[in-house]
Parts: C-alpha cells; structure tokens; sequence
C-alpha cells in the first residue's frame, strides 16, 4: 500500500506549474492558500475590478483539499440532531441549504466550464447496526424530514448495495462526488488567463495589519501589501482567537480494488462507533475503479495514539466485508472542529479591518470550503450573503459553544504543562532508533530528533514554533505535530500545516 499519497494525484487534466513569487507586489486582495476555498474565492472575485494574487506554500490543492474523500453531501458530520440541540431550526435550515447551494454551485461551475473532474450526482446512504446508531438514524432522518429534505428509509434489503449488516438504513439521492485536484488545477488555469496571479512554493512567514492595508513576508524574503487579505489556509496562520475556538483532529483513509469488479455507486455512512465513511470512485480517463474507507478521528499530536494502528484497524474493518484485491492507497488528512459545531467565516477578529478567515469545517470541508470562498468573495464586494450571519467568524455563542471550549483547552493546557515537565524519551542521541523519531533532552533543551534509514541523525527543536508547544511524533506519517494548535512539521522542521508560520529551528550535531 502507498502512503501519504491520494488517489486524486493519479490524474489531473493540468500539470501546470506556477512561479514562486519573486520580488515585492501589490494587490487589492491577497488569498493565502490555493486550496478549495482560495481557488472558489478568487473564482468568484475574478470578475470584479480587483486586482487578486493567490499564493501558497506548496501547490494548489496539495494541502487537505487534495487529501480529502472527494464526497460532496448536504447533511454533516456534525449531525443535524446535535446542531439542533446548539442552535434554532432557522439556523440549522440555512446550514443544510448553504450547503446544497455550493453542490449546485460546484456542478455549474464545471459544466459551464466544461471541466473533466469525474462529476457525478449519486446518492448517501446512512446505515445503523445497533440500537444506538439506530436511534441516531432516526433523529438524523426526522430533522432532514422536517427541514423538507427527500430521504427516504430504506424497506427492502435489495436496495441497501453494500454486503454490510445493518439494522435500519436511509438513503438520500442526489448528492455528489468529483476529483478535487482536477477540480481546482482546472479553475487555477482560467483563473490566470483571467488576470488572477498565482504563485507556488511561496509561504507567508510574517502577516501585519496596519491601518489602511496588510503586509505579508514570504519566505523568500519578499513583501506582499494588500488592501484585503483573505486567509484560506484551513486554520488561520499566525495568532487567532480561532485557535481556541477549532481544534485539530486526523483521520485516516485506504483506498482498496476489491477481486470482483462490483463497486455500488454511492457514499456510505456506517453510523456505529467507531463511525466510518465508505465510498466508490473511478479515477482519470482509464476510468480505475476504489472504494474508500475513512474514520477513526483523534486529536492532532496525542501520541497515545498509534497512528499507524488506525489504518490496521480500519483494514479490519475492510476485511471483514469485502474481498479485497489490494491494499492500493493509504491517507490521512487533518481537519478542525469548532467549538459550536459550525464554521467560522468572516473577519479574522472584531478589530480586523482587512483580514478575512474561513476555518473550522469538521471532515466536511470541500462543500463548507466552497460556502466560505462563496461567502467571503461576497464580503469582499460588499454583496449580501444570505449565510453570512450564521457562520459569522465573531458570533457569540456561549450555550452553544462553553461545554466544548473548556474540555479542548483544558487539554490545550495539560499538553503544555505535561509536554514541558515529561521525562524525554532519551538523554542520548545513540538511543534513537532508525525510523523513528524521539524527543531527546541536550543541554536542557528538548530536541525533537529522527534517525533515517540510513542512520543519519535529523535534529530540530521540538517546542513549536507557534504558542511553544512540545510537539509529538507521528510514526505513520513520519512529522512532528503539535498537540495544541496541530501545526505539523517535516524531520527538517519544515511546516506543512497549521497555524505556525515558521520552521522549527534546526540544530546542528554530529552524526
């Protein structure tokens, strides 16, 4: 099985590349992040008299938009029936049409534009194997009744596709699935022959809002001024309050070719706990054919989590209905969960004046991106949005929120504290093993150290770079990730996601 490879890379109808910026611009609106929400923002702004530059660490969509399970679905994984308990149906009625309006607005998009993305409508089923879960189904089917949405329970075992047991099952047509990467590379392409610049391979290392504009410096020692900034980056770079507010979760995908070629056109949720997302797809012009399976979510960082069990767990799983041909493709992709259950989308805080932020979308994120570029090219333009109020990024939501903010930052805090006065799993570098990672105290400094397979020593400070943190090793994906915030970095220090906008800092020994 590959890992840390999705099957979205296999093929894209684009293989453009574009520069990494080189020298000092201005603009009217900077987008940081070229993933789903950048791209539908600087989509929807293209047309305007704006000057817009978007610009990324690394390539479009490369970040969780290209790791995600290329689902697009009404309902969320925040079910209906807890929203319901946190806010009034008014709300929860505006989150189900905001998010049947970017579907809509996702399929227009590529049939006007002719975009080869392997679109297609296809229905969600919802499955429950135990009183519980059936319990759960029900409330989920009642709201979406209730809310005027077509599901239907399923009274016939022939119409339920998949060789799974389940006790009560619902089924909700015409939702969607598409090839994300194919998605946005087509979109980036239109959006330069637009007058849209997009650079790669170009971090934001330092963000300044000064009174009539904002200052950007890359990493490449340029500066960026622009009148507006959108940060569409999953979770805002640099310090937020959002970061108290959304916290970092992983889970785990595999990608399978099952022995008979018999792959049910559908999207699955086995509502049982541990909760699972099932799904067939056929990839690129040879039309190859996986069902995926993804779940088993923890908090970023917390090494009482074996990450590397999470993907044998779920092959059992796997195995334990299907026949399976080959284990072909294994992922995991980060994703952040707010403290009320919704996104927050609007301005970066109730003092910004140039600065907009759209994050916190669960495992939901390809059609709540798209609600949040929609959103904030609107806010942009100065246009009435319709959903604007409900995901408002400075909402004040204590009933709805305070259970969830005390537990995550309670354990934000026993992360610190705890990560600081630990033991280290070593005093000497010689007790690291080959492909593992340890932290490792020299000189009363915490080293977050890697041995390679060919023994070569890889030595960086292991406090994060961001709120200093202790960080944590990650033995499936090889990276150091921070338990507070869920900024991640290489074995060089390098990031690769969350808040944190610099490296760690490298420290030379001998090897």
């Amino acid at each position: 099985m590959k890992h840390h490879e999705s099957i979205w890379t296999l093929e894209t109808d684009s293989e453009k590349k574009y520069p990494a910026l080189n020298g000092n611009i201005r603009t009217d609106i900077l987008i940081i992040g070229a993933g789903i929400t950048g791209i539908t923002a600087a989509w929807k702004l293209m047309h305007s008299d704006k000057t817009i530059v978007v610009i990324d660490s690394k390539q479009i969509g490369s970040g969780t938009t290209g790791y995600s399970t290329a689902n697009l679905y009404m309902p969320t994984q925040v079910f209906i029936n807890v929203l319901k308990r946190k806010f009034d149906e008014t709300v929860v009625n505006k989150v189900l049409a905001s998010r049947n309006y970017a579907i809509n607005f996702i399929e227009n998009t590529i049939l006007a534009n002719k975009i080869n993305c392997q679109f297609i409508r296809r229905p969600l089923y919802l499955f429950a194997a135990n009183k519980k879960s059936n319990q759960l189904l029900y409330k989920e089917v009642a709201h979406f009744l209730k809310a005027g949405v077509n599901i239907d329970l399923i009274k016939a075992p022939n119409e339920f596709p998949l060789p799974i047991h389940y006790t009560q099952a619902a089924v909700l047509p015409n939702q969607a699935r598409f090839n994300p990467l194919c998605y946005l590379k087509a979109l980036a392409s239109l959006l330069t022959e637009n007058s849209v610049d997009i650079y790669e391979n170009t971090a934001a290392i330092k963000i300044i809002e000064e009174k009539n504009e904002v200052i950007v410096y890359t990493d490449q020692n340029n500066i960026i001024r622009a009148k507006k900034m959108i940060i569409a980056t999953h979770i805002p770079k640099g310090i937020n309050k959002t970061h108290f507010l959304a916290y970092p979760y992983r889970s785990y995908a595999i990608a399978v070719k099952l022995k008979q070629d018999d792959y049910p056109m559908g999207h699955f949720w086995d509502l049982g706990d541990p909760f699972y997302s099932i799904s067939t797809h056929n990839i690129g012009s040879s039309k190859l054919n996986f069902m995926i399976f993804s779940g088993y979510h923890h908090k970023t960082g917390h090494p009482q989590h074996n990450h590397q069990s999470h993907y044998d767990n779920i092959k059992r799983y796997i195995l334990r209905y299907f026949d399976v041909q080959s284990f072909e493709y294994g992922w995991s992709a980060q994703h952040y969960q707010s403290a009320d259950g919704l996104p927050y989308i609007g301005l970066a805080s109730n003092t910004a004046r140039h600065t907009y932020i759209s994050t916190a979308y669960h495992t939901d994120g390809l059609v709540y991106g798209t609600v949040g570029g929609i959103i904030l090219a609107d806010l942009l333009l100065e246009k009435v949005n319709p959903w604007e109020s409900i995901y408002n990024s400075n909402r004040f939501t204590p009933l709805a929120s305070s259970k969830r903010f005390i537990k995550e930052n309670t354990k934000v805090l026993c992360d610190y504290v705890k990560g600081h006065l630990d033991a280290v799993e070593s005093k000497t570098f010689e007790n690291v093993p080959n492909n593992q990672g340890e932290i490792v105290k020299i000189k009363n400094k915490k080293c977050a150290v890697y041995r390679d397979a060919n023994s070569k020593l890889h030595v960086v400070s292991a406090i994060c770079s961001h709120l200093y943190c202790v960080v944590k090793w990650n033995d499936a994906e090889k990276s150091w990730d921070c338990p507070c915030h869920g900024s991640r970095f290489t074995v060089e220090g390098t990031v690769i996601e969350g808040p944190a906008l610099m490296p760690l800092k490298k420290i030379e020994v001998k090897n």
